[in-house]
């Protein structure tokens, strides 16, 4: 139950635009890949490539800053407390 409203809640967030902030695992946004379609896209964080020993491939760097619709922005932190309602 609380894995649904949590994957609900997420769900709803990228639909409206808006990527999620998870401090200890990254950020979850989305790629735009057309006007209708968006897929998720997660940058991992520095503290969760480190707890397991993962690295960032330098290519992902420059297809973040290259590509114009990979979106990490307005970014939500999860609201768990409103989630529970």
């Amino acid at each position: 139950m609380v894995w649904q409203t949590f994957v609900k809640w997420c769900y709803s967030q990228i639909e409206a635009g808006r990527a999620i902030n998870m401090p200890e695992f990254g950020i979850i946004g989305y790629q735009q890949l057309r006007e209708n379609m968006r897929i998720l896209y997660v940058r991992l964080s520095e503290n969760f490539l480190n707890n397991f020993s993962l690295q960032y491939k330098p290519e992902m760097a420059d297809f973040e800053r290259e590509a114009k619709n990979v979106s990490f922005e307005p970014l939500q932190k999860p609201n768990y407390a409103n989630m529970s309602k």
